[in-house]
C-alpha cells in the first residue's frame, strides 16, 4: 500500500528544478513518498524491476534530450512493475545517496495520454536524491543507470501514486504509469569530513560584497553540541518578533562534509517561526540588517531524519550564514 504524509513547511526549501506545475503535481515523487511494494529488488541501494512483455512490446523512442515518441498499447494495466534501458549512457553511474538532474515525463499507458512532459531544454526538469525516501518507481529509472541514459519504467498504481491516484494529473488509481526519465547529470554525494578534537573555534566568515555568497570556512574539530549563535554584525534596524517576515538570504552547509545545501541565491520571506527550530531562534530578537552565524545540531534542525532531499543525515550538525535585509 502506498502512503504518502502531509510535509510541514517548516523547513528551508530545497530548490527542486522543475516547472511550477510539475512542483505542484509530481513533488510527490520527490519527497519523502515511499512505496512499500514487494516486487523491486533492492539490492546495494540500487531499486531494479524486471523486464515484462507489455513494456517489451512497447515503442519508445530513443531520442534522448527530447519528448520521447510512445506507442503503447491503449488499456495497459499492470500489476507488477517492469523496467527497460532504452538508451545506454556512456557516462558515470548513479549511485546511491548521489543526485542526479534528469527529464522526467509521465505517460498515462492506460488512457494513452502524457501526463507530464518535461520541458527538454538541456537543463532537467527534477534534481532527485537516490535514497529510501525516493519512490521505488522513479529510484529504478534514474538510480544505478549511467548519465547519458534513458529509461522507463511501467510503474503499477502501488508503486506510483498508489490507491489513490493522481487527480491534477488525471491518472486513475487503477492506472498504470509509464515513467520515462533522460539522466542528464550527476553529483556525487559528498563524503564525510575527517573531524578531530572538541569544538574550539567557530567557522570563518567573510563577505566580498556586492551580493556575493559570504565565504565560509568549517574548522576540522567536531561541531559544538549545543545551538551556537553568532552575531556577525548588528543592523540598526527594528527587532525582529516571532510573526515578522524578514526578508533574508541565507547559505548552508552541512558540517559533517562541507557540502552546500543552502546557496546565496534567493530571497526568504517567511514567518521567522516558521524554519526549523535552531533558524527560527538564530533571527527571532535580531534587528534587520543584521548578519548571523547560526550552527544547529541535529535537535535544532532537521531531527534524527535528516533531510534526505538536502543530504542531511540525521547525526549531522548544519551551518547558516544568514543576512537579514534592513528593509
Amino acid at each position: 500500500m502506498f502512503t504518502c504524509p502531509s510535509i510541514a513547511e517548516k523547513v528551508i526549501r530545497v530548490k527542486i528544478r522543475s516547472s511550477l506545475a510539475l512542483a505542484a503535481a509530481v513533488s510527490v515523487l520527490l519527497v519523502g513518498c515511499t512505496s512499500t511494494s514487494n516486487t523491486a529488488d533492492v539490492e546495494k541501494g540500487c531499486v531494479t524491476f524486471p523486464t515484462g512483455k507489455q513494456l517489451d512490446s512497447a515503442k519508445i523512442g530513443d531520442n534522448f534530450g527530447k519528448e520521447p515518441k510512445i506507442d503503447i498499447a491503449k488499456g495497459t494495466k499492470v500489476e507488477a512493475s517492469q523496467s527497460r534501458v532504452i538508451v545506454e549512457g556512456k557516462g558515470e553511474k548513479v549511485r546511491p545517496n548521489d543526485t542526479a538532474v534528469a527529464d522526467i515525463s509521465l505517460y498515462n499507458a492506460t488512457t494513452g495520454e502524457f501526463a507530464f512532459k518535461a520541458p527538454y531544454n538541456g537543463q532537467g526538469s527534477n534534481s532527485v536524491q537516490i535514497n529510501e525516501q525516493l519512490i521505488e518507481s522513479i529510484s529504478a529509472a534514474v538510480g544505478c543507470h549511467t548519465v547519458g541514459s534513458r529509461v522507463a519504467v511501467l510503474a503499477a498504481p502501488k508503486d506510483l501514486f498508489g490507491a489513490q491516484g493522481n487527480e491534477q494529473l488525471k491518472i486513475g488509481k487503477d492506472d498504470s504509469v509509464l515513467v520515462v526519465a533522460d539522466i542528464i547529470s550527476n553529483e556525487k554525494a559528498p563524503k564525510a569530513r575527517e573531524l578531530k578534537g572538541d569544538y574550539k573555534d567557530a567557522p570563518k566568515v567573510e563577505f566580498p560584497g556586492n551580493g556575493e555568497a559570504p565565504k565560509v570556512t568549517l574548522p576540522d574539530t567536531n561541531p559544538p553540541k549545543e545551538l551556537t549563535i553568532e552575531v556577525l554584525e548588528k543592523g540598526d534596524g527594528p527587532v525582529i518578533a516571532e510573526t515578522d517576515s524578514p526578508k533574508l538570504q541565507t547559505l548552508g552547509l552541512n558540517w559533517n562534509t562541507g557540502a552546500t545545501f543552502q546557496k546565496f541565491d534567493s530571497v526568504l520571506d517567511i514567518a521567522a517561526n516558521g524554519y526549523v527550530p535552531g533558524f527560527s531562534k538564530a533571527i527571532v530578537g535580531q534587528t534587520k540588517g543584521s548578519k548571523i552565524l547560526a550552527i544547529l545540531p541535529p535537535a535544532d534542525g532537521y531531527g534524527a531524519g535528516g533531510n534526505a532531499q538536502a543530504g542531511i543525515g540525521g547525526k549531522d550538525t548544519i551551518v547558516f550564514v544568514i543576512d537579514i535585509a534592513k528593509d
